[in-house]
């Protein structure tokens, strides 16, 4: 859950995962801006490969609604919902 005035790029770090990887997902943030709106109490699940490699993200936006963030073979990520 999101604590109140954390950033995506603080979880990641508080996480030791790569800041990198949520720029990327900035990138094709689209509608919303649920990256950079995060409210506290928020629900964000990340996961991970074997290796550690962020695999997708996802937010909850309240009303049974989800963003889903998936990455790409060549590293991107994208935007599925």
């Amino acid at each position: 859950r999101v604590e109140p005035g954390k950033t995506m790029a603080q979880l990641f770090r508080d996480h030791g995962l790569p800041a990198t990887d949520v720029y990327a997902m900035a990138q094709v943030e689209g509608a919303g801006k649920p990256l950079s709106n995060l409210q506290n109490g928020q629900m964000v699940k990340i996961r991970q490969n074997a290796s550690g490699v962020v695999t997708g993200l996802t937010i909850d936006t309240g009303n049974n609604q989800q963003v889903l963030f998936t990455r790409q073979p060549d590293g991107s990520f994208i935007r599925a919902r």
